[in-house]
Formats: C-alpha cells, sequence, structure tokens
C-alpha cells in the first residue's frame, strides 16, 4: 500500500502510535465525534430529511436528467426505498465522524462542513461540503472493497464511471465556496484502509 499524501501520513502516525500504546485520542475530540454521530443519527432516523420536496442538491446534481424529472414531477414512482439504504447512509455519517476526530487527534488543521449555496441563472443549489483541507473542499467517501479499489483507483477512474455524480458534488461544492477543488478521503467499509484520491489540476 502506497501513501501518497500527507494526510495519509498523518492518520498513519497517529492509529500507529495508539495501536502501539504510545497515544490516545483527547476526551475532548471524541465528545466531538460523538456529537457528531448524534447529528448524524437524528437526521437518518427521525425521516425529516426524506419528507422535503425534491429540489436540486450538490448531493444529486451528477444524477441522469430523465432520473431528476421523474424525482421532481413523478415521485410516486419511485422505488421504495429499502431498509438497508438507512443502515448504508449511517455507516457513511458515522464514518466521516470518526475521520474527522482521527484528523484533529493527529493535527491535521481543516475547516469543518459549512453549507453553501450556488447560484445558476435563477436555481440556487444547496449543499453541505465535509472539509476544507488546505483552502480544497474535500469529500469522505466510505467505500465497498470493490469500489475502493476499482472505482476510487485513480481520478480518471472515478470520472469514467462516476454513476453516483461525486465528481459533479465536489464541484458544485468548490465553485458554491470560492475554493478550490481538493478531492476525496475514501474509507475501505470491510478493512479500515483509507487514501487520499486527489481530484484532476483541470476540474
Amino acid at each position: 500500500m502506497s501513501i501518497n499524501h500527507p494526510v495519509e501520513i498523518s492518520l498513519h502516525m497517529l492509529l500507529q502510535e495508539v495501536a502501539a500504546g504510545k497515544g490516545e485520542v483527547s476526551e475532548e475530540i471524541l465528545d466531538k465525534v460523538a456529537d457528531d454521530v448524534k447529528i448524524a443519527l437524528r437526521k437518518q432516523l427521525t425521516g425529516k430529511s426524506r419528507k422535503e420536496n425534491f429540489s436540486l442538491r450538490m448531493s444529486n446534481l451528477g444524477r441522469p436528467t430523465c432520473q431528476l424529472w421523474f424525482d421532481k414531477n413523478k415521485p410516486e414512482l419511485a422505488t421504495p426505498m429499502q431498509p438497508f439504504f438507512l443502515m448504508q447512509m449511517l455507516i457513511g455519517d458515522v464514518t466521516e465522524a470518526v475521520m474527522k476526530g482521527l484528523l484533529r487527534a493527529a493535527g491535521v488543521a481543516f475547516t469543518d462542513t459549512e453549507t453553501v449555496v450556488l447560484d445558476i441563472a435563477d436555481t440556487s443549489i444547496k449543499g453541505s461540503y465535509d472539509l476544507l483541507l488546505d483552502k480544497e473542499v474535500v469529500d469522505i467517501k466510505s467505500a465497498s472493497p470493490w469500489s475502493y479499489k476499482n472505482k476510487f483507483e485513480d481520478y480518471e477512474t472515478l470520472e469514467a464511471g462516476d454513476s453516483f455524480g461525486y465528481v459533479s458534488q465536489l464541484v458544485g461544492y468548490a465553485k458554491a465556496a470560492k475554493v478550490d477543488v481538493g478531492g476525496w478521503l475514501v474509507i475501505n467499509k470491510s478493512n479500515g484502509e483509507f487514501k487520499y484520491l486527489k481530484s484532476s489540476p483541470v476540474v
């Protein structure tokens, strides 16, 4: 496994120290992680986010136009949400909270989640990015072993098979926040392996 980004180095050093009993994460950071997890639980399990009317959001920018049309105009035709989908969302949210805690413990400076708005013509598109690292937008993604290896292999591979619109989402955040595009901090849900995937510099 190669380590190519300073954030990866910092996280590996922290985890090695903690695993060896030579380091620990402070109570203050643990409390912050717990607070973030509680916010995620409230968001996913109260159902409020799923009761809202359709709107363009950063998270759905990259979806096919036909799918967005049906989401807006024929929501009753949508396939019912499967119960395990909530678990997928919760795993992603909890992974994000833990990763931010590890970044803090490793001494990595970043700006936490903020809600931004991208105005295009008469349409406002809202979204909340995960973090700013070195004044670049970074998204935290939890991935299956297959996606970790094959989809998040490099930027070109991700862009070519970007069915979830991750690139569009990241670019939208960057434009709304008036900062540069960074990349993705990706965590393998199966074994905990992680890596930083840098976006193309031309984005």
